[in-house]
């Protein structure tokens, strides 16, 4: 089942609800689009941006600044998205077939012990971790895009060359992660980056999302290079 909300795919009547492309550029492509049959003032939102003619980072850029819009403006109902234990999570991760992208999208994991979980290569996208405790767990080429990690403990987790496009990770603590590489979009209000890794990261505060992207954010210590 599909999550109703703050996310939620707004498939026709009697068409089936086809799976998010992994890609992240075409997965929000696609939220843009599907977005636009919603709600008018979203719609007309969404219309314009696509109708501008720009490299297609932007139209990413701009369809997921988009999304958390809406997202927000619907509130943070989490009815549809699928509740996993810890248990659950590490078995589907183990079922994921060799080779093959681990696929926890949209999924329920808020104020779950995930400490030391092992989710290299997964695909998160739209999942919720807000609370989680993800201490030294290992998120290394994920996709995170547009995922809730706000409040989340990722202490000592690594995060390198993962996808963090239109993440809400305010009031997440970040105190010691290797953020290496990744590329990060998102609401880092009173976020912990204190001794990070920041080496080779390519990121900004979603200022679109919220106003005030960087309040009381720390970073201090941090490792960029």
């Amino acid at each position: 089942m599909l999550p109703k909300t703050p996310m939620r795919r707004a498939a026709r009547a009697g068409q089936p609800e086809d799976e998010p492309d992994d890609d992240s550029e075409s997965y929000c492509h696609h939220c843009a689009s599907k977005l636009m049959t919603s709600e008018s003032s979203v719609g007309k939102a969404a219309s314009a941006l696509l109708s501008r003619r720009s490299v297609r980072t932007q139209l990413s850029l701009a369809a997921l600044a988009l999304i958390a819009l809406t997202a927000s403006a619907l509130g943070a109902d989490w009815e549809g998205y699928q509740r996993l234990s810890r248990d659950e999570l590490l078995a589907t991760l183990a079922g994921s077939r060799q080779g093959s992208r681990p696929q926890i999208y949209a999924k329920n994991l808020s104020n779950v012990d995930l400490s030391g979980v092992d989710f290299r290569g997964a695909n998160l996208s739209a999942s919720v971790f807000n609370g989680a405790k993800l201490m030294r767990a290992r998120l290394d080429d994920c996709n995170l895009t547009v995922s809730f990690l706000e409040r989340a403990d990722l202490t000592g987790a690594t995060l390198r060359n993962a996808t963090l496009f239109s993440v809400q990770l305010a009031g997440g603590n970040l105190t010691d992660a290797n953020l290496s590489g990744a590329r990060l979009i998102g609401d880092l209000r009173n976020t912990d980056l204190s001794r990070a890794n920041l080496t080779r990261m390519n990121a900004a505060a979603d200022m679109k999302n919220q106003s005030m992207g960087l309040m009381r954010t720390s970073i201090v210590n941090a490792k960029a290079i």
